[in-house]
């Protein structure tokens, strides 16, 4: 399993249990895609699990008023056997079961919405609702 789907992976199951807090390995990827995930308010708070261990990122999931997590679900779009890019035009109208896109730019990772307004296309990592 790649660090990706092992991130939505992680996610889901940990917003199902009605958990809040995970861990998960830190590369420059996750570490990106975590704190887009941070902006759009689906996470709390991506910190460094300790300053001995950086290889480790711990995030805190949010939660809507009735306590329940904001992340319902989340999808891998481009896999190692089959990438799955787009361009900025057709990232503005394209909506993730009313959620948001995760995609990987030349300007870094970013949502879908910011991708489209940057003007920037790219590859689709996954989407999130």
């Amino acid at each position: 399993m790649d660090h990706i789907s092992h991130l939505i992976s992680t996610m889901t199951t940990i917003a199902g249990a009605g958990k809040r807090d995970f861990e998960v390995a830190s590369n420059k990827l996750i570490r990106a895609i975590l704190l887009t995930l941070e902006k759009e308010g689906y996470l709390k708070v991506v910190e460094d699990k300790n300053s001995k261990d950086p290889k480790t990122l711990r995030a805190v999931l949010s939660s809507d008023a009735s306590g329940k997590a904001k992340i319902h679900g989340a999808e891998r779009v481009s896999k190692f056997s089959k990438r799955i890019y787009s361009a900025s035009a057709s990232l503005g109208g394209r909506r993730a079961r009313s959620g948001s896109l995760v995609v990987s730019t030349s300007r870094g990772v970013m949502t879908g919405r910011e991708a489209a307004a940057a003007r920037v296309g790219g590859e689709i990592l996954f989407e999130i609702w």
